[in-house]
């Protein structure tokens, strides 16, 4: 999370508006934070292999999402 919120995030966003998009991705991150304990903790008592498997599908859903990322940052010079 931190490389697309501290490297990709400033690129994608114009100028005007980067500060918006980098503080709403780390909101996010934090949202996230919070909520994974208490998610594992809830879902672990009930299935034991259920926070396992859903770290499993988050990973295959953050790989669909990263094949679609609009903008391609390898061999640009950055602003």
């Amino acid at each position: 999370m931190y490389g697309v919120l501290y490297a990709y995030t400033p690129e994608v966003f114009p100028a005007p508006v980067r500060g918006t998009g980098t503080g709403i991705a780390s909101l996010l991150n934090r949202i996230a934070g919070l909520a994974a304990p208490v998610l594992a903790a809830e879902v672990g008592s009930a299935h034991p292999t259920g926070p396992i498997i859903a770290a499993g599908i988050m990973y295959l859903i953050a790989f669909v999402a990263m094949c679609f990322l609009p903008i391609e940052t390898r061999g640009m010079q950055s602003l």
